[in-house]
């Protein structure tokens, strides 16, 4: 199954149909509700790699990159500079280690910072306290949690709801999208695939859906979004103590295009599907990156965008937001002031890291 998933995620798994009920606030004027975001470029003092994830406080910027050794790079923040003042976690198969690349989690509650590399050697998740620097240097004192007891190579994404409960959604139990629990238990949450009008098997849709999954900071909701074709998305609260879902409101209903190989397992795109969203979370707010188009017919930005539409936790549009220079990847820092965009100098094919200061 590693192997299976690795190649999986390197396929541009594509998407369609619009059978779903219409989003909340589907009618929004956009372009009415919109307000310019100029950027500030951050200048590092040492190559930045591709960026897999970032985490951001007022002082300190940690990113995830997939090619980088070790994986994680923390810099501080100096005005319009990043000054780099660790590395950390290390490719490969031991312990606090990963083989590709990691996603990070903040917790506000206790500020650490949560590390978890999918196809990592020991199937733990590590965490450390963002306030004692030294701890980074150090990955055997890091806190570590078994997180399945099974191969990880079954897991196509997750995310924790608190230092011992996490969301997993995962290719080898396919009827349900999300499950709910530890590393001894889980518990279908009762989110089903879409019926997208494919006859695929679940393996199949769950690498097509694999996605995006963001958590709110304090509470446990999260949004959903698909990461490589397509425009669906929605939020949804868990009943922790119910193990359920309590409620739940969809952004986006624009399914991806995609046929099923005669594996029945692997999924190739079809031209008109739509290209994805990226998606950021603060504790009052949801951003979505919309990238225009299909496939076929990109907007004239391809995968990149500098459009952002925002949403409340409750689904309804609040806003709108055009970047002046656009985006492949979008990040927000932990007190939601500043939003982080990912690109690639077109000049010099090296990666940029921009900021784009929110309106108060």
């Amino acid at each position: 199954m590693n192997k299976w998933y690795s190649g999986c995620l390197a396929v541009l798994f594509c998407a369609g149909c619009s059978t779903a009920p219409a989003p909340e606030g589907a009618a929004f004027d956009w372009e009415a509700n919109e307000t310019l975001l100029p950027h500030r470029l951050l200048r590092t003092d040492g190559p930045l790699g591709g960026i897999n994830s970032l985490l951001a406080t007022d002082s300190t910027l940690i990113v995830s990159c997939i090619d980088t050794d070790p994986i994680c790079t923390k810099f501080a923040i100096r005005g319009d500079s990043l000054v780099e003042t660790d590395r950390f976690l290390r490719k490969g198969r031991g312990p606090a280690e990963a083989l590709w690349y990691a996603e990070m989690q903040y917790f506000p509650d206790d500020s650490s910072c949560c590390l978890f590399g999918y196809t990592n050697g020991d199937n733990y998740r590590f965490r450390f306290p963002m306030n004692d620097p030294a701890l980074i240097r150090e990955p055997v004192r890091w806190e570590r949690q078994p997180v399945m007891k099974r191969d990880l190579g079954a897991c196509c994404q997750l995310r924790f709801a608190d230092s011992l409960h996490f969301i997993a959604q995962r290719f080898d139990l396919p009827d349900d999208m999300f499950w709910y629990g530890t590393s001894d238990t889980l518990y279908p949450l009762g989110i089903p695939y879409p019926d997208d009008g494919n006859r695929a098997g679940g393996i199949a849709k769950a690498g097509v859906y694999t996605g995006w999954l963001a958590k709110h900071p304090a509470e446990p909701r999260f949004l959903y979004a698909t990461r490589n074709s397509g425009k669906y998305a929605f939020i949804f609260t868990v009943d922790t103590a119910r193990h359920t879902v309590a409620d739940r409101h969809l952004l986006l209903n624009e399914y991806p295009v995609y046929e099923v190989l005669a594996d029945g397992m692997n999924a190739v795109p079809k031209p008109e599907s739509p290209l994805p969203v990226r998606c950021a979370v603060s504790k009052d707010h949801i951003f979505l990156l919309y990238i225009g188009g299909t496939y076929e017919h990109p907007a004239s930005g391809g995968m990149y965008s500098d459009r952002i539409r925002v949403y409340d936790w409750e689904g309804r549009p609040v806003r709108s937001f055009r970047l002046d220079k656009p985006i492949f990847g979008l990040y927000i820092d932990t007190d939601g002031s500043c939003l982080y965009g990912s690109a690639i100098d077109r000049e010099t094919a090296e990666p940029q890291l921009l900021r784009f200061r929110l309106p108060e």
